[in-house]
């Protein structure tokens, strides 16, 4: 899991640099000012972030493969009839053991799916697994106070509609401190129960596989983008500042499109 997370923050890391390249107008140099000078905002930009399918699936492989062990005895009992005289039969006992090691992500404007595949062992029987959910992405957005006036804080997050392939707050909310917005990706619950054929029976593992806990990445922060203009002493700090997220669904990607400011 280590790995995991070390690869989710270089994902982040290259989600705020490509944020930031394309921020600048080229018609709108900027030169260094005197500190006690205020820096007037330069006009926004629009700016477009594109998350492929390929992208995903490197992040899932990160974390690949997930496995899980454990021991089961399969039992079952014989009783003598019209007597309480009952007689259990181990059927098989040995350690199992459960691997995820394929899982591909399929972005569509209907929504997002993810696929996985495996195998598993029990008792020298090898049978393969096949793993199949949903993914949800929304935008996080936590609006305080100062932000909205006389509003109450509060938490919400603004999923991607499935049937318009776009979401997004009105504007009249929208968050304008992008450390204050965040993309969520979470993964839907699967529930996949092994099954083994020995001669003879058909044996359910007490098992069931649930690989969302390990794919689910923590909030995507969109913060400013910090820039330095100027040489030596003469220099000016400034930001960028994007703001106004649309997240889009499209064929084979996600698609993120915001507003970009330099302050």
């Amino acid at each position: 899991m280590c790995d995991g997370r070390r690869y989710i923050g270089i994902w982040v890391l290259t989600v705020l640099f490509v944020l930031s390249q394309p921020a600048v107008s080229q018609g709108q140099p900027v030169a260094p000012t005197s500190p006690t000078v205020p820096i007037r905002p330069v006009p926004t930009d629009r700016v477009v972030l594109q998350i492929y399918e390929s992208t995903l699936d490197k992040l899932a492989t990160a974390v690949l493969p997930v496995s899980f062990s454990g021991h089961y005895t399969y039992s079952v009992s014989a009783c003598i009839p019209g007597t309480n005289d009952c007689v259990s039969t181990d059927i098989c006992s040995s350690d199992w053991q459960v691997a995820v090691t394929q899982i591909k992500f399929a972005i569509a404007p209907s929504g997002i799916r993810l696929s996985g595949t495996g195998s598993g062992t029990w008792c020298h029987v090898s049978v393969e697994i096949e793993l199949d959910t949903t993914v949800n992405v929304a935008l996080q957005m936590n609006i305080s106070l100062s932000t909205v006036g006389a509003a109450p804080s509060f938490q919400s997050a603004t999923p991607v509609n499935p049937a318009s392939s776009i979401t997004g707050a009105p504007r009249s909310r929208l968050v304008l401190l992008p450390n204050e917005t965040s993309i969520q990706v979470t993964v839907s619950p699967t529930n996949v129960q092994p099954v083994f054929n020995i001669p003879g029976y058909t044996v359910k593992l007490p098992f069931h596989i649930d690989i969302a806990p390990v794919l689910d990445l923590p909030p995507i922060p969109l913060t400013p983008a910090p820039i330095t203009l100027g040489a030596d002493a003469d220099t000016t700090q400034l930001h960028l500042v994007p703001s106004e997220f649309v997240l889009f669904l499209r064929d084979h990607y996600i698609e993120l499109q915001s507003t970009m400011q330099l302050h």
